[in-house]
């Protein structure tokens, strides 16, 4: 193979490798909106930071489980006062959406909310 060859080879791998990781982050980006989306007018700064776990999970999981996960949890954990979702459920909707993720990615559903 000629070193031409062997250059173009390599750029279209790192072309192809920059797209990969452009669209990963935009699957990322689209989670991270759902997510917030579910509690606004709250955003916390952790959230955001918790990206790394995020990835972990979208990875095992898939964001379509993970996206149908946060609306699970949503409906299950998040209480509201004066029309807003109050601190503590939005800890707690965010925590769980890891378990229920594995759930139905094992295809276990649970109804009710089970502690």
């Amino acid at each position: 193979m000629k070193v031409i060859e062997q250059l173009r080879d390599i750029r279209a791998y790192l072309d192809s490798k920059e797209e990969e990781s452009f669209m990963q982050q935009e699957v990322y980006d689209i989670v991270l909106s759902h997510i917030n989306s579910k509690i606004e007018p709250f955003y916390y700064e952790k959230f955001k930071k918790g990206r790394g776990d995020l990835r972990q999970l979208i990875r095992k999981a898939g964001p379509k489980v993970v996206m149908e996960a946060v609306d699970t949890s949503a409906e299950q954990y998040l209480e509201y006062k004066n029309g807003l979702p109050t601190k503590d459920s939005v800890e707690k909707f965010f925590i769980k959406i890891g378990g229920i993720a594995y759930n139905k990615s094992r295809g276990i559903e649970l109804i009710g909310g089970i502690e």
